[in-house]
Protein backbone atom coordinates (compact mmCIF):
# COMPACT_ATOMS: atom_id res chain seq x y z
CA UNK A 1 0.00 0.00 0.00
CA UNK A 2 1.03 3.58 -0.74
CA UNK A 3 0.93 6.49 0.70
CA UNK A 4 -0.18 9.84 -0.19
CA UNK A 5 2.72 12.54 -0.81
CA UNK A 6 0.01 14.63 1.11
CA UNK A 7 0.72 12.45 4.00
CA UNK A 8 4.10 12.31 4.40
CA UNK A 9 5.82 14.69 6.03
CA UNK A 10 7.08 17.64 4.21
CA UNK A 11 10.53 17.92 3.36
CA UNK A 12 12.58 20.89 4.01
CA UNK A 13 13.68 23.31 0.98
CA UNK A 14 17.27 23.34 1.05
CA UNK A 15 19.12 26.68 0.56
CA UNK A 16 21.31 27.00 -2.19
CA UNK A 17 25.23 28.58 -2.10
CA UNK A 18 26.68 30.03 -5.15
CA UNK A 19 30.41 30.15 -4.37
CA UNK A 20 32.73 31.98 -7.46
CA UNK A 21 36.13 30.73 -6.40
CA UNK A 22 38.88 33.52 -8.11
CA UNK A 23 42.11 34.01 -7.38
CA UNK A 24 42.11 37.32 -6.25
CA UNK A 25 38.34 37.28 -4.46
CA UNK A 26 35.88 35.17 -3.60
CA UNK A 27 32.10 35.60 -4.14
CA UNK A 28 30.02 33.74 -2.02
CA UNK A 29 26.21 33.91 -1.26
CA UNK A 30 23.23 32.48 -1.05
CA UNK A 31 20.71 32.29 -4.12
CA UNK A 32 17.74 34.37 -2.38
CA UNK A 33 20.37 37.06 -2.10
CA UNK A 34 20.86 40.30 -3.60
CA UNK A 35 24.78 41.08 -3.86
CA UNK A 36 27.13 38.19 -2.66
CA UNK A 37 30.00 38.88 0.27
CA UNK A 38 33.00 39.92 -1.80
CA UNK A 39 36.13 38.64 0.27
CA UNK A 40 39.65 38.12 -0.52
CA UNK A 41 40.67 34.80 -1.65
CA UNK A 42 43.92 35.25 0.88
CA UNK A 43 46.14 34.44 4.00
CA UNK A 44 47.82 37.24 5.26
CA UNK A 45 49.97 37.34 8.55
CA UNK A 46 52.22 40.26 9.76
CA UNK A 47 55.66 39.54 10.67
CA UNK A 48 55.07 40.77 14.58
CA UNK A 49 52.18 38.85 15.00
CA UNK A 50 51.13 35.72 16.04
CA UNK A 51 47.68 35.99 14.36
CA UNK A 52 46.76 34.78 10.83
CA UNK A 53 43.94 36.97 8.96
CA UNK A 54 42.22 35.05 6.97
CA UNK A 55 39.44 36.59 3.78
CA UNK A 56 37.43 39.37 5.03
CA UNK A 57 39.83 39.36 8.30
CA UNK A 58 42.36 41.06 5.82
CA UNK A 59 40.74 44.87 6.10
CA UNK A 60 41.21 44.28 10.10
CA UNK A 61 44.98 44.01 9.86
CA UNK A 62 46.89 47.34 10.96
CA UNK A 63 50.50 46.78 10.38
CA UNK A 64 50.87 46.23 6.22
CA UNK A 65 53.99 47.17 6.53
CA UNK A 66 55.58 43.82 6.38
CA UNK A 67 53.00 40.96 5.72
CA UNK A 68 53.46 37.22 4.50
CA UNK A 69 50.53 37.13 2.28
CA UNK A 70 49.36 33.45 0.53
CA UNK A 71 46.67 32.79 -2.33
CA UNK A 72 45.59 29.47 -2.50
CA UNK A 73 44.73 29.81 -6.52
CA UNK A 74 46.54 31.14 -9.08
CA UNK A 75 44.90 32.03 -12.51
CA UNK A 76 41.96 30.62 -11.19
CA UNK A 77 43.68 27.16 -10.14
CA UNK A 78 43.53 25.73 -6.57
CA UNK A 79 47.69 25.46 -5.49
CA UNK A 80 47.28 25.16 -1.77
CA UNK A 81 44.15 23.02 -0.77
CA UNK A 82 45.25 24.04 3.42
CA UNK A 83 45.09 27.68 2.75
CA UNK A 84 41.95 27.21 0.21
CA UNK A 85 40.28 25.29 2.84
CA UNK A 86 41.29 28.21 5.80
CA UNK A 87 39.92 30.58 4.04
CA UNK A 88 36.48 28.23 2.87
CA UNK A 89 36.27 27.33 7.11
CA UNK A 90 36.12 31.22 7.92
CA UNK A 91 33.37 31.87 4.73
CA UNK A 92 31.31 28.67 6.23
CA UNK A 93 31.68 29.37 10.20
CA UNK A 94 30.25 31.29 12.41
CA UNK A 95 31.85 34.53 11.38
CA UNK A 96 30.97 34.21 7.63
CA UNK A 97 27.71 32.96 6.65
CA UNK A 98 26.97 30.20 9.40
CA UNK A 99 26.32 27.82 6.53
CA UNK A 100 24.46 24.43 7.71
CA UNK A 101 26.13 22.12 4.93
CA UNK A 102 24.20 19.14 5.94
CA UNK A 103 20.81 21.60 4.51
CA UNK A 104 22.79 22.98 1.74
CA UNK A 105 23.33 22.73 -1.88
CA UNK A 106 26.34 23.87 -3.32
CA UNK A 107 26.78 25.48 -6.58
CA UNK A 108 30.79 26.01 -7.20
CA UNK A 109 32.35 27.54 -10.01
CA UNK A 110 35.61 26.35 -11.60
CA UNK A 111 38.25 28.35 -14.30
CA UNK A 112 37.76 26.45 -18.52
CA UNK A 113 39.91 23.05 -18.40
CA UNK A 114 39.85 22.41 -15.00
CA UNK A 115 42.21 19.56 -14.37
CA UNK A 116 40.76 15.90 -13.17
CA UNK A 117 43.70 15.87 -10.50
CA UNK A 118 42.11 19.39 -9.03
CA UNK A 119 38.81 18.57 -9.09
CA UNK A 120 39.08 15.08 -7.71
CA UNK A 121 40.88 16.74 -4.90
CA UNK A 122 37.98 19.97 -4.73
CA UNK A 123 35.40 16.99 -4.55
CA UNK A 124 36.96 15.60 -1.74
CA UNK A 125 37.04 18.46 0.69
CA UNK A 126 33.66 19.60 -0.27
CA UNK A 127 32.16 16.20 0.45
CA UNK A 128 34.35 14.55 3.45
CA UNK A 129 35.08 17.77 5.16
CA UNK A 130 32.06 20.36 4.61
CA UNK A 131 29.65 17.29 4.15
CA UNK A 132 27.37 19.71 1.18
CA UNK A 133 24.33 18.23 0.55
CA UNK A 134 24.77 18.42 -2.92
CA UNK A 135 27.48 19.70 -5.54
CA UNK A 136 27.32 20.77 -8.53
CA UNK A 137 30.68 22.47 -10.39
CA UNK A 138 30.33 24.97 -13.21
CA UNK A 139 31.99 27.84 -15.18
CA UNK A 140 31.85 30.76 -14.56
CA UNK A 141 30.74 31.78 -17.79
CA UNK A 142 27.37 29.25 -17.72
CA UNK A 143 26.78 31.86 -14.26
CA UNK A 144 27.09 35.26 -16.49
CA UNK A 145 25.01 34.33 -19.15
CA UNK A 146 22.80 32.88 -17.26
CA UNK A 147 22.45 36.71 -15.08
CA UNK A 148 22.69 38.31 -18.46
CA UNK A 149 19.60 36.16 -19.51
CA UNK A 150 17.66 37.05 -16.69
CA UNK A 151 18.16 40.76 -16.69
CA UNK A 152 17.41 40.62 -20.30
CA UNK A 153 14.29 39.19 -19.30
CA UNK A 154 13.73 41.96 -16.81
CA UNK A 155 14.46 44.49 -18.79
CA UNK A 156 11.85 43.72 -21.69
CA UNK A 157 9.49 43.23 -19.03
CA UNK A 158 9.77 46.78 -17.63
CA UNK A 159 9.90 47.93 -21.62
CA UNK A 160 6.37 46.54 -22.02
CA UNK A 161 4.74 48.43 -19.49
Amino acid sequence: QTQCPASQPARKMAEVLVLDNGSGFIKVGRCTDADPLVVPNALMRPKRARRSYVGGQIRDCKDLTSVFFKRPCERGYPINFDAQREVWNSLFGREGLAVNALDTDLLLTEPPFMFNSLRESIDEIIFEEYRFRTYRRTGSSTLTAFKARGDNKSNNNNSNK
